[in-house]
Order: structure tokens, then C-alpha cells, then sequence
């Protein structure tokens, strides 16, 4: 684990307190699953909103939850969870096949490697097993409009330090930055769930905005992903962990396969 990329989100707690659009997203997910599932990961459980949702709607279910975040973690422990100090690209310290469903909420996106990540989720998942991800949608109603104006896209950084190229601060100009490498459509995700043994099953948008003025349209866009804030996607575990993209040249393709 990286010691700066563990620092960097000790001093920014990324996570929400409260249960948003996306969480009541993800527990309708994890509710909807037949059969239920007796395991669940959180990964990137922050202090433990997710887990105490679910605790609330799955009461028969062993919950766990992983974060890089020291200080969240033990916020975690204290709501009684079985939290641990993890980083998901690295290694999870659990067992293969041992959780029936992983949620990993709003974490792909932080990642200097999400592949590694997803196959090492696999690893410890089930066969058939259900992967829940939650990230931004790069291609958002509100970036279109953005880009149009030639204004640097919400969910993207280009500063370690603060957010740049928003114009004004009410779209966060100045801002601390939550650490985003890695933003994607809904077409690229698919793309590297499928990659990675997934079968991507249901897809849905989830809001974002805090703004009064904007919510009723991000709550109305969050019923077409393609230009939600979020995707909340549903995915199962298909086969062994391990990357298999055919990456397409100027000449023939090309197989890149990299095993777990």
C-alpha cells in the first residue's frame, strides 16, 4: 500500500455521512439480489453509512467492509462491523471465494490500476457471485453542457492540490480535490467489466448535485444512465479472476491477457 496515497485520504475523508440517491441505489441492488446474499463486502466503507443501511435491510447477512482510510476504518469498527485497512489493487486480506456479493461504491475512479482491483475482487468472490460498482459518469448531462462551454468537467482533477478550470466556485473552483484518475462512460466501464469476468446485468443512474435549483433535473437524468451523474451497475462473476482486453491496432488485434 502506498504510504502518500493512504496519507492523502487520511487528510480527505471522501465519503458521505448520510444515506444519498447512490447508497439508496446500492441497497435497492443488494435487496433485489435472489437469493440473498449471506456475505458482503464494502469496499471503500468509509465510517460505515453503506454498512449500517445494509445491517438495517440484509439483519442475516455477515457484513464487512474495507477502506485504505485508518481513521475511517476505526469509525467503521466502532459501529460494530468487521472493518480492516486494505488498498482493494494491492490485496484484500479475506480468502477467495468468500464473499457471495462485493459493492464497490464510488472507489474505481481512484485507482491507478482499477484491473488489478477487479481481478482481486473476483478472487474473492463466489462463483456467479455479484459485484455492485458505483462511479461518476464522465459523460453526465451536466459535463456535456460544461464541455460546451469549454469548462473542465466536474469529476475530473488536473491538480493533486485543488480543482482548476471551473470558472466559478459554486462548480468548485479552488476546491480540495478527492483524488479521481480514472473517469469513465458507460461504455469503457462495461468494456473493463467484461474484460475482467463480469457479466454486466442492470444498469441505472443515480443523482449527484446538492444543488436545490439542479436536483429535480439530476434526479430526472438519473432515469438514463447514459447521462446520469452516476451508474450504479450490476455485474456477476462469470469465470476465474484474470484481464482479458482485445486491444485493436493500426494493424490486427492484439490479445492482452494478464491472469489473476
Amino acid at each position: 500500500m502506498s504510504d502518500s496515497l493512504q496519507e492523502f485520504y487520511e487528510m480527505r475523508k471522501t465519503d458521505i455521512l448520510h444515506a444519498d440517491h447512490r447508497l439508496s441505489k446500492v441497497v435497492a441492488a443488494v435487496a433485489a439480489l435472489s437469493p440473498s446474499p449471506q456475505s458482503i463486502l464494502d469496499i471503500g466503507c468509509g465510517r460505515g453509512t453503506l454498512l449500517e443501511r445494509l445491517r438495517q435491510k440484509t439483519p442475516d447477512a455477515a457484513l464487512f467492509g474495507v477502506d485504505i482510510s485508518t481513521n475511517t476504518v476505526e469509525a467503521t469498527r466502532a459501529r460494530g462491523f468487521d472493518a480492516r485497512v486494505a488498498d482493494v489493487s494491492t490485496g484484500l486480506p479475506f480468502p477467495s471465494a468468500h464473499f457471495e456479493c462485493v459493492i464497490f461504491g464510488e472507489v474505481i475512479e481512484h485507482l491507478v490500476d482499477p484491473d488489478a482491483a477487479l481481478r482481486e475482487i473476483s478472487r474473492t468472490l463466489i462463483d456467479n457471485g455479484t459485484l455492485i460498482v458505483t462511479t461518476p459518469n464522465l459523460a453526465s448531462w451536466f459535463n456535456r453542457v460544461l464541455l460546451l462551454l469549454g469548462v473542465q468537467p466536474v469529476f475530473t482533477e488536473t491538480s493533486l492540490h485543488v480543482n482548476l478550470g471551473r470558472m466559478t466556485r459554486a462548480l468548485g473552483q479552488g476546491g480540495p480535490t478527492q483524488g479521481h484518475l480514472k473517469i469513465f462512460t458507460l461504455g469503457a466501464l462495461r468494456e473493463m467489466l467484461q474484460a475482467n469476468g463480469f457479466a454486466v446485468g442492470m444498469i441505472s443512474g443515480a443523482a449527484f448535485t446538492s444543488s436545490n435549483a439542479l436536483r429535480p433535473i439530476d434526479l430526472l437524468m438519473a432515469n438514463f444512465p447514459r447521462f446520469a451523474s452516476n451508474f450504479v451497475v450490476t455485474a456477476r462473476k462469470t469465470r476465474r479472476a484474470g484481464t482479458r482486453y482485445r486491444v485493436s491496432s493500426d494493424s490486427e488485434p492484439v490479445d492482452v491477457d494478464i491472469p489473476g
